[in-house]
């Protein structure tokens, strides 16, 4: 569906890894290449800063047009004055000549004399220090001193003067003209996801409106004679599809737009006809089953044969690997045209976490993200020994648990680990990591955790 250009094949890339094994490849590996891989696929467009540019993809550098601050300016409520006017031993006294709040333009200060601030409020020409007013006395009308702690500011009186202590820095408590952005720097840099503070960083540049990228278009199909749609009566053999309704909401949980296609059957005609025909309605295509290589998986025999579409021939490509990973083994890629496929495995939980562990970052740069965000680890401790054999990265359910007189949470396995049982991850706190070389986890052992909530 996207205009953007060609990009190598899938095989290309692999002709450049003498040593890659299709029938076994490490999950970082395949995420890698993937990524590689894949270019972006979504066009720009301008959208408001307050209405819908949020979690968008920035699609340009947002370069600054201002300093922030504009000036230099009071960082706490107190008085501005010269450091060199400030005696070096003992307490110093100083006249208080005026006063600028936050909006008030500059003022002038006279040598010898401080002036009351505000936070925010530009620096008076001459003052370069700003002196808490917690840590003056104020002398009004010659009455006796009064603590500023616990007087409320009520103006400025020629007869006003303040004493201070020594130890004043030089500089202290003033926020300098573009220390925070410059003119001319890049405030936001392209391929972003743009979070609340951006919004706010760009707001603060006077800025209408962003260049951002539309939504990634991720069309859906599942697959399988077995499967019938929620709501329709099941005959024996049969299940509900979970997996087509799970992938288009952690789609649309990325921001993507989310694109039902349907369910197709096990029928290697239908399967062509509709994959070619949904080309043009999407940017992305992922399917679950028909990935395993069994006697009804024709995924990758399908995307193996040139295809047709409203008269055009449209070139294809297809390789199935097999996953150094549990859930999750049997992967197929593919392209139609250039548009990429994406065929996940059929049991739920191995569908789930392979979009989340493998493709999550191809779809993160087709959608115009620079640097794909790695899913985000804690560190937890095991709560019970867990076998293992080196050889392959296991994905493991957990709850966690959280005790004071531990500063890790105890991981715990959360019921069954079947790949065909989707509860296990609902009732689960994360996804305990565990590498291809780990053997066996002992009771205690320190596990790296992905947490699910915030994530799914």
């Amino acid at each position: 569906m996207s205009t953007s250009t060609d990009w190598p094949s899938l095989a290309s890339l692999l002709a450049r890894l003498p040593d890659f094994n299709p029938d076994a490849v490490p999950v970082a590996q395949a995420r890698e290449l993937l990524a590689d891989w894949v270019a972006p696929r979504v066009q720009a467009r301008s959208m408001l800063v307050q209405a819908e540019a949020l979690g968008r993809v920035l699609a340009r550098d947002v370069v600054a047009r201002l300093d922030l601050p504009p000036c230099d300016n009071a960082a706490m409520d107190g008085y501005a004055l010269r450091h060199a006017d400030l005696k070096p031993e003992g307490d110093t006294t100083l006249p208080v000549a005026g006063r600028t709040l936050a909006g008030d333009p500059p003022a002038t200060l006279p040598p010898g004399q401080a002036w009351r601030i505000m936070t925010g409020a530009p620096m008076p020409a001459g003052a370069d220090t700003v002196v808490m007013q917690e840590h003056v006395q104020r002398r009004t009308n010659d009455t006796a001193p009064h603590d500023t702690r616990a007087q409320p500011d009520t103006g400025t009186h020629p007869q006003e003067t303040i004493t201070l202590p020594a130890g004043q820095k030089p500089g202290q408590n003033v926020r300098r003209r573009g220390e925070d952005i410059r003119t001319g720097q890049t405030a936001l840099p392209a391929g972003r996801i743009l979070s609340p503070m951006d919004l706010g960083v760009a707001a603060s540049q006077g800025i209408v409106d962003l260049p951002v990228f539309g939504p990634l278009k991720v069309g859906v199909f599942s697959t399988g004679n077995e499967l019938v749609q929620s709501g329709q009566p099941l005959a024996a053999g049969q299940i509900h599809d979970s997996n087509r309704p799970t992938l288009l909401a952690l789609a649309r949980n990325r921001g993507f737009e989310a694109i039902d296609l349907g369910w197709l059957p096990d029928d290697p005609a239908i399967l062509t006809k509709a994959l070619a025909s949904s080309i043009d309605q999407v940017d992305v295509l992922l399917t679950t089953g028909g990935a395993a290589g069994g006697d009804a998986d024709l995924l990758w025999h399908v995307l193996s044969q040139p295809m047709h579409h409203q008269g055009m021939a449209l070139p294809t490509e297809a390789h199935a690997w097999k996953l150094k990973l549990r859930p999750g083994r049997p992967l197929v890629i593919g392209r139609i045209g250039q548009t990429p496929v994406f065929g996940l495995p059929g049991n739920p939980v191995a569908a789930l976490l392979s979009f989340l562990f493998v493709i999550d970052a191809a779809l993160q740069k087709m959608a115009g993200i620079t640097a794909p965000r790695p899913l985000p680890r804690i560190r937890a401790r095991a709560g019970t020994a867990i076998r293992k054999r080196p050889g392959r990265q296991e994905l493991l359910r957990v709850t966690l648990c959280y005790h004071e007189s531990d500063d890790l949470p105890v991981a715990m396995p959360a019921g069954s680990q079947s790949s065909a049982q989707l509860r296990s991850v609902a009732e689960a706190d994360g996804i305990a990591v565990l590498p291809e070389d780990q053997g066996p986890v002992a009771e205690g052992d320190r596990l790296d955790v992905v947490p699910l909530h915030g994530l799914l």
